[in-house]
């Protein structure tokens, strides 16, 4: 791990010595941390590396530099990362190893200085804060991806205005911070809660965030679901996400991975998307019941084969239309706990393919003929126990599952 070394000289108006000090393994010492937004003309590790430092000093940037050491020197601190300058990102490796212990940062971090360079201290409310908005917890600080999990990972973490006026901290100010992010205040207070939530509400606290290179959009979420993957910009947003989405399914049996909202399913079982999971909040993993399930053993693990997904779902006939089936999910409605979870598929003309074609219901409801004129020509499904193949984009064969039944009453009539 690179750090900046912060050294002064016992002066009225003390000047920095800032240099780099590498270490290696658990032999790291004490360090702040700083969770910013990148703006133009940062300070980058060339910039800190060259003779003349005076390219390094022209920049907007390193006035933040500076004043962030101060701080941290301050409060005890002789060390600080930084992502601007502290990751030598002319190396692919070294950006990639960065990005993957980027949480891990963030966590081992003894304090964290958040700088929200759209809000200031309101001169005519002494202890009251503005943004472009008008509320500190409106600033574009809570509306970046990287900021998520160096909200949730330090445990001690204090906000800072513009002009460098303490706002408050993470513990101070935790039930503004929970509105603003979507995250429950429990998981603020405790990081360890994280482990108790289940992936489609993680999901949800990145839905409404934006990054600046899209992959960002699915690297920014590895630390937070305990994944490592190999970096590839270039590769595109959705593949980014489809990545990571493979990689939760490998230690994961939590369903609510497929419980996401798109208005262009294209038969994937895998959101495009982090968007998608926008009202991901309002799941949570939960058993079959044995109401639901009364003569098979369902397990809610599932794999990824050379095929697609193959998983273990009990399926029944919608009472409106026989060719579509609802395949429920091992997980309910958080706030109404009575309904469980299902998505809807059906067989594509004569093909032995079954795309999911809309978004989550809950038990009990139905169809409206009218919301689905499409499906007129689709041909009803063959009771029986087999595999099922999602179609992808273009109906190509991808997801396949294996459905298991029968149900609670089941009507195939």
């Amino acid at each position: 791990m690179r750090l900046l070394h912060i050294e002064s000289n016992d002066t009225p108006d003390p000047t920095l010595q800032i240099s780099f000090s590498e270490f290696v393994g658990s032999n790291v010492p004490p360090y702040a941390i700083l969770s910013h937004r990148w703006r133009e003309q940062e300070v980058l590790y060339d910039d800190m590396i060259a003779v003349d430092r005076s390219i390094a000093r022209s920049k907007r940037g390193y006035a933040k530099l500076e004043m962030t050491c101060r701080l941290a020197l301050e409060h005890g601190f002789s060390y600080l990362w930084s992502d601007t300058c502290c990751i030598d990102k002319s190396s692919s490796a070294e950006l990639s190893e960065a990005i993957n212990s980027m949480y891990s940062y963030y966590t081992h971090s003894e304090w964290c200085i958040a700088y929200l360079d759209d809000v200031e201290l309101d001169e005519k409310q002494p202890g009251s804060f503005f943004g472009a908005d008008g509320t500190f917890s409106r600033s574009a600080w809570f509306s970046r991806g990287w900021t998520l999990q160096e909200l949730i990972a330090p445990l001690r973490l204090a906000f800072y205005t513009k002009s460098w006026n303490k706002i408050g901290t993470k513990a101070g100010l935790c039930h503004q911070i929970s509105i603003a992010s979507n995250i429950a205040e429990e998981v603020l207070r405790d990081r360890g809660r994280i482990s108790t939530v289940g992936v489609s509400e993680k999901m949800s606290w990145a839905a409404k965030r934006v990054t600046t290179r899209p992959e960002d959009e699915a690297y920014s979420l590895m630390g937070i679901f305990g994944v490592n993957m190999a970096t590839l910009y270039g590769e595109g947003r959705s593949t980014a996400f489809r990545r990571l989405q493979l990689e939760i399914l490998r230690t994961s049996t939590d369903h609510t991975l497929f419980v996401w909202e798109s208005k262009a399913v294209n038969g994937d079982m895998l959101a495009p998307s982090v968007s998608c999971f926008y009202n991901g909040a309002s799941y949570e993993p939960w058993a079959y019941s044995q109401s639901l399930v009364y003569r098979l053993d369902l397990m809610p693990n599932y794999e990824m084969t050379n095929a697609g997904l193959r998983i273990q779902l009990p399926l029944k006939r919608t009472p409106e239309r026989k060719e579509l089936s609802s395949a429920y999910l091992a997980c309910r409605h958080k706030f109404d706990p009575e309904f469980s979870v299902a998505i809807y598929i059906s067989r594509l003309g004569g093909s032995s393919n079954f795309p999911r074609f809309c978004k989550e219901v809950y038990l009990g409801e139905t169809l409206r003929l009218a919301q689905r004129p499409y499906l007129e020509n689709e041909l009803p499904y063959d009771v029986g126990s087999k595999p099922i193949w999602i179609a992808g984009e273009n109906h190509l064969l991808r997801q396949p599952f294996e459905v298991a039944y029968p149900l609670v009453d089941p009507d195939w009539s």
